[in-house]
């Protein structure tokens, strides 16, 4: 792929490297269908079997999209990007604060999550039962409670 630049000479664009565009593609599709299960849960009844198959399901998958966001960010700390085609500042700006943005969030609903888990709940990933690893925080499950529906369909509150 070529672009004119603003000298009108033909360039080859910059490319990025296979992992960090797998790593993107893969965050994309799980990012997408995490926000799909994620409204399919806000309509269903709880307590349900069908609300704990997808809440089972929504979880362990947004557990692996963590992991794949910690992976992608190191990835691009330790292989940075190649240098931007050249744009308008508004173009600039408004990309790197969309980019930063998603990355907030991909980071922290699955981490609010986990710490909700984590004080006295527990939760199982993929079939595996993990502990609650600190007493029950009543406090603190109500500002994770509130902090990750921020933006969020609304759902029963547990």
């Amino acid at each position: 792929m070529s672009y004119i630049d603003a000298a009108g000479s033909k360039k080859r664009a910059p490319k990025y490297g296979g992992i960090a565009i797998l790593a993107h593609w893969t965050l994309a599709v799980m990012a997408l269908s995490l926000a799909a299960v994620g409204f399919l849960l806000s309509w269903q009844k709880f307590p349900s079997e069908a609300y704990n198959n997808l809440h089972y399901w929504h979880r362990s998958f947004g557990e692996v999209a963590l992991i794949i966001v910690v992976f992608a960010l190191v990835w691009r700390k330790r292989n940075p990007p190649p240098p931007r085609i050249e744009s308008s500042n508004l173009r600039r700006v408004t990309a790197i604060w969309t980019q930063s943005g998603i990355y907030v969030l991909l980071l922290a609903m699955p981490l609010l999550k986990i710490a909700r888990g984590a004080f006295g709940l527990g939760w199982v990933f993929f079939g595996l039962s993990v502990p609650a690893l600190w007493p029950p925080n009543k406090a603190f499950r109500a500002i994770a409670l509130r902090a990750e529906s921020v933006g969020v369909a609304p759902r029963p509150v547990l």
